[in-house]
């Protein structure tokens, strides 16, 4: 079988400030069918979006940002992301992420006090059994293997199962299916749960990390994008994402204020997002502040967040209503997680450590904004 020459590909991106050029062409030149399938079989392929959707709203409803999910980047760029990583323009010695941070494995011992205030039920079942939509990188996807379940909070909802002494078992599903099905199908949803008033109404919540916005551009930030003022400048977003409607609403402000306005480049798959900025063709791109923290370790620094964390807000884990007494020892198990130490070591995994919260809240005061 015909292999593209990767040598000639990497040895052409050791100046990255040129690559986007250089691997282009480099790319072009590379026209074979098994080259396309040997990439596009490389990464799994992840749903593009998830919708935010409460019990008996329909689909068309609030949406949920969308997701820098692990798949195929645009052929024709040399920065190939998965989740939201660079895999291009490196050396011949260099990796192309941090496989080895990304596998170890963080567990707990049982704690008997937690592990107690279980309820027997589940203490009988010996699994506790955890709803998540697996495409929001790297707080839940589909790894490289293509089934197995991982990121920041599939490693939390393990760690709780750790001190319950049970087994905890990971189950794909639609995002708006997991309200509805906690307490029936699932012990517990862990799926980056906005804290608001209609999901406090079906389930109790238990507060895991925090997580708001932040704004990414290319290494060294070479086109002085200003985040505070982006009036003027290119923005890659997602259609129909909330990050497509706060472009807009700036536009709308920029042109308002008789500045020039916002050039929004629109795009239907995550990757073409990213890759938007690393080849140049968009000045900046914004997303949920682990996504982009991940995006900076992963890509080892070619892209990189800039300004401070805007409209953070708490992410949950969900529970039945009626099922407090789980939802009581969760935030438990969450509590010590935070207070051991565990938690950190979970967040910096994943690279997102300004995620940390100091204290785990159980059915908080929501914002209705979230």
């Amino acid at each position: 079988m015909w292999k593209p020459p990767m040598e000639k590909f990497t040895n052409s991106c050791s100046d990255y400030s040129s690559a986007q050029l250089n691997c282009t062409k480099t790319v072009n030149k590379i026209q074979g069918m098994n080259f396309l399938r040997s990439v596009r079989s490389s990464f799994p392929r992840t749903a593009t979006h998830r919708r935010s959707t409460a019990p008996g709203q329909s689909a068309a409803g609030t949406q949920r940002p969308y997701m820098l999910a692990r798949t195929v980047a645009a052929l024709g760029m040399c920065a190939t992301f998965v989740g939201v990583s660079v895999a291009g323009c490196t050396y011949n010695s260099e990796g192309a992420g941090t496989a080895d941070d990304l596998t170890e494995t963080i567990s707990v011992p049982k704690d008997d006090a937690i592990a107690n205030s279980v309820p027997a039920a589940l203490k009988q079942k010996g699994t506790f059994t955890v709803g998540t939509s697996a495409d929001f990188a790297p707080l839940e996807f589909i790894g490289n293997d293509g089934k197995t379940i991982e990121g920041a909070e599939i490693d939390m909802a393990k760690a709780v199962g750790d001190l319950f002494g049970l087994t905890t078992q990971f189950t794909n599903a639609s995002f708006d299916s997991l309200v509805a099905s906690v307490g029936t199908k699932y012990d517990a949803g862990f799926s980056s749960f906005d804290v608001k008033p209609e999901r406090l109404e079906h389930t109790n919540m238990v507060t895991l990390y925090t997580s708001g916005t932040k704004y990414s551009v290319l290494k060294d930030n070479p086109r002085d994008i200003d985040p505070s003022d982006i009036c003027g400048d290119s923005v890659a977003v997602l259609t129909g994402s909330v990050y497509e409607e706060m472009a807009n609403d700036k536009n709308d402000e920029c042109k308002h204020n008789g500045k020039k306005g916002v050039t929004i480049q629109s795009y239907k798959n995550s990757a073409d997002v990213a890759t938007a900025v690393a080849g140049g063709k968009a000045d900046l791109w914004f997303s949920d502040s682990p996504v982009v923290d991940y995006a900076e370790k992963q890509s080892k620094g070619r892209v990189q967040p800039i300004g401070k964390v805007v409209d953070s807000t708490p992410k949950a884990a969900i529970v039945a209503k009626n099922d407090t007494q789980l939802a009581d020892a969760i935030h438990a198990a969450i509590q010590k997680l935070i207070d051991d130490g565990t938690m950190k070591k979970i967040l910096a995994k994943w690279g997102t450590e300004d995620s940390f919260i100091s204290e785990s809240q159980l059915n908080p005061k929501p914002d209705d904004d979230a």
